[in-house]
């Protein structure tokens, strides 16, 4: 039972982990891009998160999403959670 347990949260700790320039899930997003998501899209998947920076050098997160009916889209944000054109 301890080594399953302990497989487990090695398991889940290998998952978690992500490089700083391509975060893939939304607790690698600052909590403001988070929300501002949540707010645009309340029921889209997110189905991948990049982290780049633009032709400015601004730092962007591109999320790549799936609405309800299944269509597919993305969506800029900035880091403090302002919406960025597409």
């Amino acid at each position: 039972m301890r080594w399953m347990t302990l497989a487990i949260l090695a398991g889940l700790l290998t998952a978690g982990c992500a490089s700083d320039d391509h975060p893939d899930s939304t607790a690698d997003l600052p909590r403001a891009v988070q929300a501002a998501f949540a707010a645009e899209h309340p029921y889209a998947k997110i189905d991948q998160v990049n982290h780049d920076k633009d032709s400015n050098g601004n730092e962007e997160y591109v999320i790549a999403y799936s609405n309800p009916d299944g269509a597919k889209a993305s969506a800029i944000f900035g880091p403090s959670g302002e919406s960025r054109a597409n």
